[in-house]
Parts: C-alpha cells; structure tokens; sequence
C-alpha cells in the first residue's frame, strides 16, 4: 500500500485529505502541519509521496519540497496561489490549485506514484547496464594485461 507524507498547517485540509487517500485511495497516510515537524517522517518513514502546501508556518516550504526532492521521494504541491503553477512546472514538481476536487488529487496522486515506479525501474536497469559494463570493462583490463605479461616474457627471452 503506497505510503503518502501531508503537510499542511490547515487541519481541515489536512483532514480531508488524509480521509479521502486513507477511503477512497486505499494509501497509507501521514500528516505533518508543518515542513519541521514532518522532516522526521521522510528519514523514517520514506514516503512514496508528498503532498505539500505552498505557504506554511516554519520551514518555508520550498525548503522542505527539495529534501524530499533530494531523496528521491516526489511531491505534489497544493496552492491556492495559480501563479505559482509556472513555477513548479520548470522545477518539475507536481501542483494542485486549492480547491481541487478529490477524484482529481486520487487521480494526481496515483499517477506521481506510476510515473516514480517506473522511473525507479528505468535507473536500476541503467544501473544494471553499467555494473555490467563495468565486469566487461575489467575483463578487457585483465586480458590485456595477462597479454603484456606474455609479450614481456617473450622479448625478454630473445
């Protein structure tokens, strides 16, 4: 069951976010009313997502949305701010404008979670391609050295 992280100093967002992921969305959740209180969870807990509100109390949270970032965990931001949209685009972090519909947050939600599996699945084969890469490479390294050695012997008995 993917394990979804909520910051949000609102508790009624907080609230009825965390009933719709938990009902409807069949997710793990936690909450966290500001980006301080919630650090803990991503060492922890390591969350598959993070939904986060733009403007909070504490820990601005741009600061806190580029930990998770850092760890590899994504995020979608909640604003209530439509500029803020062009932002996030170029960072590419997900966004929902306040208020949103909850088919659409399960929707955005399921599908961060899709796109971060599959990303994961595609660095591991990269990941895999270079390990083997690797052997070969010293494989080739071994060869060629056991083929100086033999040439070595060789001018050394002439």
């Amino acid at each position: 069951m993917p394990h979804v992280l909520v910051v949000d100093d609102q508790p009624d967002v907080r609230a009825i976010v965390e009933i719709a992921l938990k009902e409807v969305g069949r997710y793990r959740v936690s909450t966290a009313r500001t980006g301080d209180e919630a650090l803990p969870v991503l060492d922890r807990d390591g969350p598959d997502l993070v939904l986060l509100d733009a403007m909070m109390p504490g820990m601005p949270s741009m600061e806190f949305a580029l930990h998770a970032t850092q760890r590899g965990i994504p995020l979608i931001v909640m604003t209530g701010h439509p500029a803020m949209g062009e932002t996030l685009d170029r960072l590419g972090w997900g966004y929902l404008h306040k208020p949103f519909r909850i088919g659409h947050l399960l929707a955005e939600c399921a599908a961060t979670i899709a796109q971060s599996k599959k990303n994961l699945v595609s660095v591991r084969a990269s990941l895999d391609r270079l390990l083997d890469n690797r052997d070969e490479l010293a494989r080739l390294i071994e060869r060629s050295r056991r083929s100086v050695e033999v040439s070595h012997s060789l001018v050394g008995r002439n």
